[in-house]
């Protein structure tokens, strides 16, 4: 039983290009004396082989097994129709003009194609955002609000910013309105007139921004 060498596929990714360049070589050959047989000026006729060796070259790169298939076949029709006409067997043939001189539009459209195939598998993807990905009020002004989220919008208006330490109040507990922390806020003032308002907030649990907004609400 034959087991691959350890180096056989560093030495067939050497000597490929070779075997490449030797087949391309003679079908070029074959392909340059077919265009000059249907009419090509000779100045002209090396572009069939080199359009033909694209068009296999691009099809083998993108991996599309129909375009494969159909540049291979191309290539063999071409070799044996040149092999043919140079031996005599085939005749000039108003139909094999005609089949001939249609290869070079069909490389040049398929060609064409695989290339948009490929710089479109090869765009960078889009860096706009997703509008339904955005967390800003542009974005969330037509969806629809939660039961409730009204209510709980009002609710976190009115209640206090408690400090850290400070008692939370329960849900059992009865709600101060601002006008009563206001009424606080002045009795501890009438029994320590010194204090700041930091200070005072600090006694009564509530942050100095919450009071602050209690006093001024009068």
């Amino acid at each position: 039983m034959l087991t691959a060498q350890p180096n056989g596929a560093s030495a067939v990714q050497r000597v490929r290009w070779i075997a490449l360049i030797a087949a391309e070589l003679m079908s070029a050959v074959g392909e340059y004396h077919l265009a000059v047989e249907i009419g090509i000026v000779p100045a002209l006729a090396w572009l069939l082989p080199v359009g033909l060796g694209v068009y296999g070259f691009c099809a083998f790169a993108t991996g599309k097994r129909a375009d494969v298939f159909a540049a291979l076949g191309l290539m063999i029709v071409c070799q044996a129709m040149a092999h043919l006409l140079a031996i005599g067997l085939v005749p000039r043939h108003w139909a094999l003009v005609i089949a001939a001189s249609a290869v070079a539009p069909i490389v040049c459209w398929r060609v064409h194609h695989l290339g948009q195939n490929a710089a479109a598998s090869m765009a960078p993807e889009s860096n706009e955002v997703d509008s339904d990905c955005l967390c800003g009020s542009g974005a969330l002004a037509g969806a629809e609000r939660p039961e409730g989220a009204e209510e709980m919008s009002r609710e976190s208006a009115d209640e206090p910013l408690m400090l850290p330490g400070a008692t939370p109040r329960t849900a059992g507990a009865v709600r101060r309105t601002r006008s009563e922390w206001r009424a606080a806020a002045e009795a501890v003032w009438a029994d320590e007139p010194e204090l700041s308002r930091k200070s005072v907030a600090a006694k009564l649990g509530c942050s100095d921004r919450w009071l602050r907004t209690c006093l001024n609400a009068a």
